[in-house]
């Protein structure tokens, strides 16, 4: 499967993302946006073609399957490449967000998509990958198949929760898993 990470902790090497991202696989291939041209090259097709100088090595050490997160080691992180400043509380209903994820469907990696925080709460579904129970961030924007994991950032570029899902119901509706539980995953003895 594909879909969208972020780097969490550049001292430990961590990058998050969804459990049903890495499904039952313990390894995975993680690339960060190539700058070899002097501007990021974001075609798709060019990190198929370079996936063995590109394509990081990465291993997955947890899965939380009731959260929909897991953790990804890899080997190294570029030069130059931060992790990302979480923020310090849940988002409020009417902040403007942006989600950054690889859109199945899109030829680019790295699409920017605008929305807004509807709601926050505790939400418990069954999905095709298993029961879930989160403290959800629910978003007007539409996710797709390849933005799970994908970082959904405030304005001031903090991590406000992780992309999880869309409404079957209503594409435009998202639910993001809430940055309270990426913070107690983090912080568990995974």
């Amino acid at each position: 499967s594909t879909g969208t990470g972020v780097l969490v902790d550049a001292e430990k090497r961590i990058v998050l993302t969804n459990a049903h991202v890495v499904g039952d696989s313990r390894t995975a291939v993680v690339f960060f946006p190539d700058q070899g041209r002097g501007e990021v090259e974001n075609k798709r097709q060019f990190y198929l073609d370079n996936v063995v100088r590109l394509g990081q090595a990465g291993k997955v050490v947890s899965v939380d399957r009731r959260r929909d997160l897991a953790l990804i080691q890899i080997a190294q992180v570029p030069q130059g490449v931060k992790a990302i400043e979480f923020a310090e509380s849940s988002a409020k209903p009417g902040s403007a967000v942006d989600v950054v994820g690889n859109p199945g469907g899109s030829d680019v990696l790295w699409v920017c998509t605008s929305g807004t925080v509807r709601s926050v709460y505790d939400k418990k579904f069954k999905s095709d990958h298993g029961e879930h129970q989160f403290h959800a961030v629910e978003i007007q924007s539409p996710i797709k198949q390849g933005d799970s994991g994908a970082p959904v950032v405030n304005k001031q570029r903090q991590l406000i929760a992780l992309a999880q899902s869309f409404s079957s119901q209503n594409p435009s509706v998202s639910y993001c898993v809430d940055i309270s539980e990426i913070k107690a995953l983090l912080a568990s003895a995974w």
